[in-house]
């Protein structure tokens, strides 16, 4: 069961040894933190205030934007389980049922992929994971029989 106590990016014993992390170095981010909301996290949490974001309202801009990006996320985090699932399958004996699940699988992740990328463009995630995708199948297809 997950602990309801929270964890601050700027650890310490002493509160003054939390605030001196604050002025000289990164937060430290749980690694279940999505890319994108650790860059805003840094970037606002920078102890250079030049690196920061200029005010309040371009922070408040790209959490939103973080938040608009969440369908588009969860549809790549699919992706991958259709992936991971039909590259389990190049490994079986090939046979017309294991050809028929793979390219299933292929369409299935390849369809998320693009879903994913047709709401957020630059969803880093999801533009690589359809490069492995096609390249994979691409490999798949020249196997010799």
């Amino acid at each position: 069961m997950r602990s309801s106590r929270a964890t601050h990016p700027n650890r310490g014993r002493e509160l003054s040894e939390m605030l001196s992390q604050v002025v000289v170095s990164r937060p430290v981010l749980p690694d279940t933190c999505p890319s994108e909301l650790a860059r805003i996290c840094r970037l606002a949490m920078d102890p250079d205030p030049h690196w920061r974001y200029e005010n309040v309202e371009a922070f408040r801009l790209a959490l939103m934007g973080f938040l608009q990006h969440a369908g588009s996320r969860r549809l790549a985090a699919q992706a991958v389980g259709a992936r991971t699932s039909c590259s389990h399958a190049f490994s079986k004996v090939n046979t017309a049922a294991v050809a028929e699940r793979i390219q299933n699988l292929f369409g299935e992740c390849r369809f998320a992929y693009r879903q994913a990328l047709e709401t957020w463009p630059e969803n880093d995630l999801a533009t690589a994971g359809l490069d492995r995708a096609v390249r994979a199948m691409i490999n798949y297809g020249a196997r010799p029989a």
